[in-house]
């Protein structure tokens, strides 16, 4: 449990797995148990041909946009390949084609979401027309995909598999096949928000950094990486999204004990960006001064108060409101001795103010 950052009954199933065990659960019998496994199984060997025919789909003359598009962003060949990075034709049933001659189970592939059947009854592919990043899972399985139209006018600029038998995106991540070894090793985890933000921090040689899948960070997510470490490290894009976000993570990583720390790029910059135009040691730099997500959050706090005194002159009443705020935080804080710390950590910002 502690070596793999698995929960007791994940590691059951896997050491059955492997050697061939066959588990019986409560209110199953043993046909159905191995018909679900047999399925699974089935469903991981169509998304590998999948993954493989958007990768060579890619390499290909039909896939010359889609290596344009990631020539423009600097992505380079052993990236490509160690990602599984692709690209989807624009073609409505090139896929499809593909797995009809591999003899893959079509409504298997349609569970998966890789295909959907039309108005008359026939199927065609789900993804056309994007750079298709492949989403795998911490031991190497090929879980589903998400695809990245080549313009900002497309939308959704991204579109992810479904949930599926062998992808739910709550607990999902992209970048597990790489980072998680390097995430035990450093004893640190660096969590970005979007696909090509991870893509370029490890190409970079940031080896030990996951993102969340067109969803928000969720708590799933989060117990899943702190098996792994709990030096928990957030970059967020330098706009008012990137601030929500990192207050909807403070929300959910304070119920849990843990104090992640934040870093905060200049506005209009994501982390992709900032090392295109920066370089990498500069954000390095700052994630070597990042600071606890927690005191940055009480800092615009004190700072709204400050602001709210300059302008109204009520000065009671903005400390009053400030301290509503923080004490909202604190609520979510579990011990009584960290609430007791970050309070006394207040009143004496607002003093030194």
């Amino acid at each position: 449990m502690k070596y793999e950052g698995l929960d007791f009954p994940q590691v059951v199933e896997e050491l059955a797995d492997r050697y061939g065990v066959a588990l019986t659960q409560q209110g199953q019998n043993s046909e159905n148990i191995a018909k679900n496994k047999s399925e699974k199984e089935i469903l991981y060997k169509i998304n590998q041909l999948t993954a493989r025919f958007y990768y060579d789909t890619l390499n290909s003359p039909e896939g010359q946009r889609g290596m344009d598009y990631l020539k423009h962003r600097n992505i380079n060949h052993d990236m490509i390949r160690e990602a599984i990075l692709g690209f989807a034709p624009s073609a409505g049933k090139s896929l499809l084609q593909h797995l009809q001659q591999k003899k893959a189970p079509l409504d298997l592939a349609e569970k998966l979401g890789l295909i959907r059947k039309g108005q008359r009854g026939d199927y065609y592919d789900f993804f056309r027309d994007r750079v298709m990043c492949s989403i795998v899972s911490a031991e190497g399985k090929v879980l589903g995909f998400s695809g990245r139209a080549l313009s900002d006018e497309v939308q959704p600029k991204y579109l992810n598999s479904p949930e599926s038998p062998i992808y739910h995106k709550s607990h999902s991540l992209l970048g597990m096949q790489t980072a998680k070894a390097v995430i035990r090793e450093k004893d640190q985890v660096i969590l970005v928000e979007g696909n090509f933000d991870m893509i370029r921090l490890q190409q970079e040689g940031i080896r030990h950094v996951v993102a969340p899948l067109g969803t928000a960070l969720t708590e799933q997510q989060i117990r899943y990486l702190s098996r792994l470490s709990e030096n928990f490290i957030l970059i967020f894009d330098g706009d008012a999204a990137g601030q929500k976000a990192s207050a909807r993570a403070l929300e959910l990583f304070l119920p849990l004990g843990i104090l992640p720390r934040v870093v905060i790029l200049p506005s209009g910059e994501d982390p992709d960006s900032f090392v295109r135009k920066e370089g990498v040691e500069a954000l390095q730099n700052k994630i070597s001064n990042s600071v606890l997500l927690l005191d940055y959050w009480i800092e615009q706090i004190l700072s709204e108060r400050l602001a709210s005194d300059s302008k109204t002159g009520q000065g009671p009443q903005a400390q009053a409101k400030a301290i509503r705020k923080v004490g909202e935080l604190l609520e979510l804080v579990p011990g009584e001795i960290e609430k007791v710390y970050i309070y006394k950590g207040l009143r004496k910002g607002m003093a030194c103010q």
